[in-house]
């Protein structure tokens, strides 16, 4: 399911893959401040679906055009509350019993 498909949709965990600056809010809404704030309505809507843990992630290299690109985290990552460190997450997954499997899978860096 996709950003866009989620909305008025919930999950008990919700995973937000590829919050970097070359995906959300990608360089195509850069010239738009409407579109980038379009884009943190959109991710704050997707995190919002979650009810026991939303699991955001992002890539520090990329296979882009064959090559391999180092990428920089969202603008937005750093307003997210400070959920970046897996204990917190894992935390997080345990208040939901049944998805602990879920959490120690996870845990990987």
């Amino acid at each position: 399911m996709t950003m866009h498909g989620a909305k008025g949709l919930s999950g008990q965990i919700v995973f937000i893959p590829g919050l970097e600056e070359e995906i959300l809010p990608g360089p195509w809404r850069q010239p738009y401040p409407g579109l980038v704030l379009e884009a943190a309505r959109l991710l704050y809507v997707s995190i919002t679906r979650a009810r026991a843990a939303c699991i955001l992630s992002h890539a520090r290299t990329r296979i882009v055009n064959g090559r391999f690109s180092r990428q920089t985290a969202s603008r937005f990552c750093p307003h997210l509350g400070g959920y970046s460190q897996t204990e917190q997450v894992v935390f997080r997954l345990r208040r939901c019993k049944r998805y602990c499997k879920l959490a120690l899978n996870c845990e990987r860096d």
